[in-house]
Order: structure tokens, then C-alpha cells, then sequence
């Protein structure tokens, strides 16, 4: 149970920083969660 919670952590933190630099350096993490997305549906 700790695990999952460690996990669920790390991601809202991963989440909460990529929103800030998104929100410091513009929209430049958007294209590349576009892209992560476009490779995704190729697979």
C-alpha cells in the first residue's frame, strides 16, 4: 500500500511541476505532450 502511495506521489508531483514550468516558460510542455501522445496512438 505504501508503494502505490509513493507512486501516486511522484506523479502528482511529476503533474504539478511540469503545470509550472508550462505556466513559467509558456506552452512549451503542451507540443510535447502532443507528442507523447502522437507516438502512443502509433503503437
Amino acid at each position: 500500500a505504501s508503494e502505490n502511495l509513493g507512486m501516486a506521489m511522484v506523479y502528482t508531483l511529476a503533474t504539478s511541476a511540469k503545470e509550472w514550468l508550462s505556466e513559467f516558460y509558456g506552452q512549451s510542455t503542451a507540443v510535447e505532450e502532443t507528442e507523447e501522445n502522437d507516438s502512443a496512438k502509433e503503437d
